[in-house]
C-alpha cells in the first residue's frame, strides 16, 4: 500500500478517534444521556464490521482445511461480537441509588427492624474471622444479631464467638456447601425472634459501620428482596500484586461492580452476589432459602426472586471490604467455580431458555452472560493462536488486507476501547484485562464444558485466603504446559514469517496487521506469565493512611507521615529515629491506646515499625482501618501506568 492508500484507508478511524475526543469530554458518563450516543456507535461500527466480515472476507465454503479454519474463527467472533453488543446496551444506562439510600436512613432508623448477620465459614484461620465478626459488631444499627456458620465444628471458633458474645451454629455435615449452611441457621433461627432481614458475610470481608443503616434504605420499597452491595478488596489481586500495581490499576473486579452491576440495574436485571448483601426473610423463604442446583447460589437465586414477583437493586457503594484471591490457583478456582455455578443455572429451568417465568429482559442478561462463559474464553484462544498459524502456514482466518482492516476492524476495536475506558474510568484496560482472562481461560473451557454437560455431582470449590505467602511461588504446570508454549509459537511464527523467504506469508502485504497481533499477544502472553511468578506477600496488609503520628522516644516525641498501616506494622515517612531494633511509643489517630512497637526495616525515607499488640490494641485497629475513611484505590486509571508497571517488572 502507498502512503496515500494507508492515509485514505485510515480515514473512517481518525474521524471516528476526533470525534471521541472531541465529544466525550462534553458528556456525563454517570448517566443515561451522556452514555447513549457513545454506545449505540459502538454498536454500529460492531454491526458493520461484522456485515463485512461475513459478506467479504470468508472463502466459498467448502470442506477444505482453508474454509473450515475461516467459518470456524468467525463463527466464534460473531458470538464475540454480539457479547459486545450487548455489553454495549446495557451500558446505555445508568442508575445511582445513594441518594434513595441517604433519604431513607432515617425511615430504617425509625423502623429499628431485626436483621441477622450470618457469617458461613469453612476452613478460614482465627485472624481473618475475628476481624470479620469485629467489623460485624461495628455497625451503627441497634437491632441485630450476628451468627458465626462452621461448616467445620471447629473448637476454637465456637470458643471466639463466646469471647466475641456472637452466636455459634454448626451442623453435623457439609451437605450442600454454602448454601447448605446457610439453609440450616435459617432454620434453626425460625423462630418469632427472627429477623425480619438476612445479611450475608463471606468469612474474609469486613462490614463498614454504615452497611446495614445504608444498604437497609432500599427495602422501603415492598417490591425489594435483595440488596447487593459491592465488593471491594484491600489487597492487591494477583496481577496487581504481580506488577506492584495495587494502587495504580484497577483490580479484575472493579468493572463488574462499579460499572456493569450498576447498569444491569438500570435494567431491572441486578442479581445477588452473596457477600455483602441483605435479604428479606420473607421473600427468602417463599422461594425455599438458597438455592441448592448450583454452585452460584446467590445468582440463582435472584432468579428465583424475580420468578416470585420479588427485585433484587444494587447500591453501588463501598460498605465492606474483604480478601481478594491471594494466589493465581485461588484466584483460577474461584472464577472456574462462577463459570460452573452460570452453567448450571443454564441448565436449569431458571436458563435463558427455561420453563422458569422470568421477563425477556432477564433471559438477554443470561444470554449476555452465556455469550460471555461459553464464547469468550475460546474466541481468545483463536486469537491467540490464529497469527501463529497464518505465521507458520499461510492460512488466513480474515481475507482481506491492510487497507480492509483499517476501514472496518480499527474503527470498531478502537471505539470499544475508548468507548469502555470512558465509562468505566479506566477499569478497563487493554494488556491488564486480556492477561486476567487469559488466566483463567482453560479452565473456564473445562468448568463451561462440565456445567453444560455434567451439570449435576460437582463440590463446592471454596477459594483459600489468608495462607502463609513469604516466599516466591511460580506457578508451573500453568506457565509450561499453556503459557510457555504459546508465547515460543507466537515468537517462532513471527520470527519464521518475517526473515525466511521460503516463508508462504514472507513480504505479505498484510504483514503489519498480522505483526501488529502477534507483538500484542505476546505482550499479553508474557504479562499472564510474569502473574504466575508469584511474588511475597506481607502477612497483612498494609492500608494507605496518609496521616501523622507522634513517636515517643524516652523523653523526646516526633511527628512522622504513616504512610502504610495493618494491623501488626505500620511505615513512617522520614529516617528512623532508632536503630533497628530498638523500642518506641507510637501514637495513631483514632487509637486511644499508645502503640509499643520496634524498629523492623530501615530505608533511606521511610522506616516500618512492628507493634506488640494486645487484644484491645488489635481490635482498635481494625476499627479504624475498617471505619470507611479510606480510599484504598483511585477514582480513575490512567493507561500509562500499566504500561510503566510492565514495563518496570519485565525491567527487574
Amino acid at each position: 500500500m502507498s502512503d496515500t492508500t494507508i492515509i485514505a484507508a485510515m480515514g473512517p478511524l481518525l474521524f471516528i478517534i476526533g470525534c471521541l475526543i472531541v465529544g466525550l469530554p462534553l458528556l456525563n458518563a454517570d448517566t443515561t444521556a451522556g452514555r447513549f450516543w457513545p454506545c449505540l456507535a459502538c454498536i454500529l461500527l460492531i454491526a458493520r464490521t461484522l456485515v463485512w466480515r461475513v459478506s467479504e472476507t470468508l472463502p466459498p465454503f467448502a470442506f477444505s482445511l482453508d474454509a473450515i479454519w475461516s467459518y470456524l474463527f468467525v463463527s466464534f467472533e460473531i458470538l464475540s461480537s454480539l457479547s459486545s453488543m450487548l455489553l454495549f446496551i446495557f451500558l446505555s444506562r445508568a442508575i445511582d441509588r445513594t441518594t434513595m439510600a441517604t433519604r431513607n436512613v432515617a425511615w430504617v432508623r425509625s423502623r429499628n427492624r431485626r436483621v441477622d448477620l450470618l457469617i458461613p465459614t469453612y476452613n478460614e484461620g482465627q485472624a481473618i474471622l475475628e476481624r470479620t465478626i469485629i467489623g460485624a459488631q461495628s455497625q451503627d444499627y441497634d437491632n441485630y444479631r450476628i451468627f458465626v456458620l462452621d461448616d467445620r465444628c471447629r473448637d476454637w471458633l465456637c470458643d471466639l464467638c463466646k469471647r466475641r458474645d456472637v452466636g455459634y451454629i454448626t451442623r453435623s455435615n457439609n451437605e450442600h456447601a454454602k448454601s447448605g449452611n446457610i439453609n440450616h441457621a435459617l432454620q434453626q433461627l425460625s423462630d418469632e425472634e427472627a429477623g425480619e432481614f438476612v445479611a450475608i458475610f463471606d468469612a474474609d470481608f469486613v462490614a463498614q459501620p454504615e452497611f446495614l443503616s445504608r444498604a437497609l434504605a432500599l427495602f422501603r420499597d415492598e417490591e425489594v428482596a435483595c440488596v447487593q452491595t459491592p465488593q471491594h478488596f484491600f489487597n492487591p489481586d494477583p496481577l496487581q500484586h504481580g506488577f506492584g500495581a495495587g494502587s495504580r490499576w484497577p483490580d479484575e473486579q472493579r468493572f463488574f461492580f462499579d460499572v456493569l452491576l450498576a447498569a444491569k440495574d438500570a435494567w431491572g436485571v441486578a442479581f445477588c452476589c452473596g457477600t455483602s448483601s441483605i435479604i428479606r426473610r420473607k421473600a427468602l423463604d417463599q422461594v425455599g432459602g438458597f438455592p441448592t442446583e448450583s454452585v452460584t447460589e446467590d445468582m440463582l437465586l435472584s432468579l428465583k426472586l424475580k420468578e416470585a414477583g420479588w427485585k433484587t437493586v444494587y447500591l453501588n457503594e463501598r460498605l465492606s471490604m474483604g480478601l481478594a484471591p491471594e494466589g493465581v490457583s485461588e484466584y483460577i478456582t474461584q472464577r472456574g467455580r462462577w463459570c460452573l455455578g452460570f452453567m448450571q443455572i443454564v441448565r436449569s429451568k431458571w436458563g435463558v431458555f427455561g420453563s422458569a417465568k422470568l421477563p425477556a429482559i432477564d433471559r438477554i442478561s443470561l444470554f449476555d452472560a452465556f455469550l460471555y462463559w461459553g464464547a469468550s474464553f475460546p474466541f481468545r484462544i483463536l486469537c491467540l493462536i490464529a497469527p501463529i498459524i497464518y505465521g507458520l502456514t499461510g492460512l488466513a482466518v480474515v481475507k482481506a488486507d491492510a487497507q480492509g482492516v483499517l476501514d472496518y476492524y480499527a474503527p470498531s476495536i478502537c471505539a470499544s476501547v475508548i468507548v469502555l475506558a470512558w465509562i468505566t474510568r479506566g477499569r478497563v484496560m487493554p494488556i491488564v484485562t486480556d492477561a486476567a482472562q487469559l488466566l483463567v481461560t482453560v479452565d473456564a473451557m473445562k468448568a463451561a464444558a462440565f456445567g453444560l454437560f455434567k451439570p449435576n455431582g460437582h463440590k463446592f470449590k471454596v477459594t483459600a485466603k489468608g495462607g502463609e505467602r513469604d516466599r516466591l511461588n511460580v506457578q508451573w504446570r500453568l506457565i509450561l504446559r499453556f503459557l510457555l508454549p504459546l508465547l515460543l509459537a507466537t515468537i517462532g511464527a513471527v520470527t519464521y514469517g518475517t526473515f525466511d523467504v521460503f516463508s508462504p506469508v514472507y513480504g505479505n502485504q498484510s504483514a503489519p496487521v498480522w505483526l501488529f497481533w502477534s507483538y500484542y499477544n505476546a505482550i499479553v502472553i508474557a504479562v499472564t506469565i510474569f502473574t504466575c511468578i508469584e511474588l511475597p506477600r506481607p502477612k497483612t496488609e498494609g492500608f494507605r493512611v496518609a496521616e501523622s503520628a507522634v513517636l515517643t522516644i524516652g523523653p523526646l516525641m516526633q511527628r512522622h507521615q504513616v504512610l502504610l498501616l495493618s494491623t501488626s506494622w505500620a511505615m513512617l515517612s522520614g529516617r528512623a529515629p532508632v536503630p533497628l531494633g530498638a523500642s518506641i511509643v507510637l501514637h495513631l489517630q483514632g487509637v486511644s491506646e499508645p502503640v509499643t512497637a520496634r524498629a523492623s526495616k530501615i530505608g533511606k525515607n521511610s522506616f516500618e515499625v512492628t507493634f506488640e499488640t494486645t487484644p484491645s490494641l488489635h481490635e482498635a485497629i481494625i476499627r479504624k482501618l475498617f471505619s470507611g475513611q479510606y480510599q484504598l484505590r483511585p477514582a480513575r486509571f490512567r493507561f500509562a501506568d500499566v504500561i510503566i508497571a510492565i514495563a518496570g517488572r519485565f525491567a527487574s
